[in-house]
């Protein structure tokens, strides 16, 4: 809400704030200002909540008016929307600052990609929703099966077993 922006003393925001029933936040945020705690009072030593929101449309002294009120922030949105249409470029108008510049489009419009989606080409390609994929696990197959840890496959003993059990009974 903007109402004047000819305020040069904390005073004068501060009785702005009281009219509009926004000092109440002013004071809750000044008695919520306090220290970090542990090693975080080294980097941001202090924490703060967040005020009312001040939107001015010049750049006026308004900014020393509410910079020593806690919490308040100061927003200028009109020069910060305003700005790129005049640098850049819009649909409609060219820029003034900068030629041969092109303004960058997507690709696809919303239009454009429902239309693909219900298109009878990609349907006939693309799997039904509900459907799934059979998957194929080719892990185990590639297993290689131990005779000793697999109950499933025959016990065979090997070569050199046979070899010395048939010397360990001849006589």
């Amino acid at each position: 809400m903007l109402l004047t922006e000819s305020f040069t003393k904390t005073k004068e925001a501060a009785t702005l704030l009281k009219s509009l029933n926004a000092y109440a936040n002013v004071v809750k945020v000044s008695y919520l200002h306090k220290l970090h705690a542990g090693k975080e009072r080294c980097n941001h030593r202090h924490r703060q909540r967040c005020g009312p929101l001040i939107v001015y449309n010049k750049n006026n002294v308004i900014v020393k008016a509410f910079r020593n009120l806690l919490g308040v922030e100061l927003v200028n949105t009109e020069g910060a929307f305003g700005l790129p249409d005049k640098v850049f470029r819009t649909f409609d108008k060219v820029s003034t600052h900068k030629r041969d510049y092109l303004l960058l489009t997507s690709k696809i419009s919303n239009p454009d990609v429902t239309y693909l989606i219900n298109s009878d080409e990609i349907n006939s390609v693309i799997h039904p929703a509900g459907q799934k994929l059979q998957k194929t696990n080719h892990r185990h197959e590639i297993v290689k099966q131990e005779c000793l840890k697999n109950t499933k496959k025959p016990k065979q003993p090997s070569v050199a077993g046979k070899a010395f059990t048939a010397n360990l009974f001849t006589p």
